[in-house]
């Protein structure tokens, strides 16, 4: 119980930062008259009703457009720019700082075998001579050929799912802008809630549709498959 009271302090003190810092920058552009302890409130106030499932948002937003009406005492028209372009600031302060969290997501252009580098690179292994014919020695019998129709055969049963290698980098859970962000074993990509993209993945492209976004995990329709990541 300690620890999700700690997670939700420490949500609700980020997401406050992000939009008195949104906020701020709105209102100095504007050049909209303001009080700093009217700000703090406000956003504080937006950020907590933001934090309530489901109607939380629309809450928030309505209450940041009254609350900061009083604080600015300016136009309706003002106000409204402010706050609505705010909310677009603070959600990407989110991403960039969903971002700077996950870290490179980009595949290592490093070797993770030292000797399979050493083979590409012309080189030769120090145990290659251990594994030499000795002369006079008899040479292994080769394989027997297996028929291209066989190995075709074979390849198919053996196929994986165009979903094994799907992992859940992250996500970002909003009522209209909820996004997650999906590694395939090939690329990372950023879907929204409802969007549809065709991804790359060791088995060709396949077209991924986000269906849901919950807390932890998310609903991916991949090809004709249902399929749930969870972090």
């Amino acid at each position: 119980m300690s620890s999700e009271i700690l997670a939700f302090a420490i949500e609700f003190m980020v997401q406050a930062a992000f939009l008195v810092l949104a906020l701020w920058i709105m209102l100095k552009i504007q050049k909209l008259e303001y009080n700093v302890p009217g700000l703090l409130g406000a956003a504080a106030l937006a950020s907590a009703l933001d934090m309530i499932p489901y109607a939380g948002h629309p809450l928030a937003v309505g209450v940041l457009l009254f609350t900061m009406t009083k604080v600015t005492q300016s136009e309706y028209v003002d106000v409204a720019f402010t706050v609505f372009v705010g909310y677009a600031l603070m959600f990407g302060m989110n991403l960039f700082l969903l971002g700077a969290l996950l870290g490179d997501l980009r595949p290592s252009a490093r070797h993770d075998d030292p000797l399979e580098a050493r083979i590409e690179q012309g080189g030769k292994p120090a145990d290659a001579e251990a594994f030499a014919p000795i002369e006079g020695e008899e040479k292994p019998v080769a394989a027997p050929v297996v028929s291209a129709e066989t190995s075709k055969t074979e390849s198919t049963k053996q196929k994986p799912s165009p979903a094994t290698g799907f992992s859940l980098k992250g996500l970002t859970k909003n009522s209209n802008n909820s996004v997650a962000i999906v590694h395939t074993g090939t690329k990372t990509y950023t879907i929204g809630l409802g969007e549809t993209l065709a991804m790359d993945t060791p088995q060709g492209k396949v077209k991924v549709n986000l269906e849901t976004v919950n807390d932890n995990s998310v609903v991916l329709r991949i090809g004709e498959v249902a399929t749930v990541l969870s972090r």
